[in-house]
């Protein structure tokens, strides 16, 4: 019975769906230009002055900020549908890029 329990954990562990990544929206002061931007080897979806990308992580840093900014120009906004970086945060994305 035992070895009937753990067969069956193990077929229900390897059905579970992998954990979806979280979708990011940056917002930039001009439009983008182009249908895709690739920053720090991630393709964002863009249209017009929003662009959109899932990440494997749960909130927005001025580090993936800088990246974008550099791939599509000034960021005014980046935010999960939990997370949004703050005014300071932008504020130091909008500084020099290193």
């Amino acid at each position: 019975m035992f070895r009937s329990l753990l067969t069956a954990g193990a077929f229900a562990l390897l059905a579970t769906p992998a954990f979806a990544g979280t979708v990011f929206t940056a917002q930039f002061a001009e439009p983008v230009g182009k249908a895709t931007i690739s920053a720090d080897n991630i393709v964002w979806a863009c249209e017009g002055t929003t662009c959109r990308a899932e990440l494997d992580r749960k909130k927005p840093t001025v580090g993936t900020c800088k990246k974008l900014a550099r791939a599509g120009g000034k960021v005014v906004a980046l935010s999960t549908p939990k997370t949004t970086l703050s005014d300071t945060e932008l504020a130091a994305c909008a500084g020099p890029a290193k």
